[in-house]
């Protein structure tokens, strides 16, 4: 719900600036809303998550690979845990063969800047 508000409230302001939003960078945004909410219904305490996200473009598809931190269920951090969000599926590294995961990263999670 509040990142629903947020993703509002940037949309509305793009609106007002009078000055044209660059089409990639909102999908781009609008992708990494997606990838979190989706992230989000797998953890135990949603409201606790950081991210650190970047969209990828390496397989032509847009990729969202990044790293979530939140709490577990006695209460504390876990630590950064890498995921890929492409398809509007999402998947953790803790949910499938390491190797795998590792492969999938490899082919399609380098930020746009490399």
């Amino acid at each position: 719900m509040k990142r629903t508000v947020i993703l509002l409230a940037a949309l509305a302001a793009s609106a007002c600036s009078g000055t044209p939003a660059d089409p990639e960078q909102a999908e781009n945004d609008d992708l990494k809303i997606k990838a979190e909410l989706a992230i989000e219904a797998k953890l135990k305490d949603p409201q606790s998550a950081q991210f650190e996200s970047f969209v990828s473009r390496l397989s032509g598809e847009p990729v969202v690979c990044g790293t979530v931190n939140a709490k577990n269920g006695f209460g504390g951090y876990a630590g950064k845990r890498p995921f890929i969000y492409a398809g509007g599926h999402a998947v953790m590294a803790d949910e499938i063969v390491p190797e795998s995961f590792s492969a999938i990263w490899e082919e399609s999670c380098k930020p746009l800047s490399e």
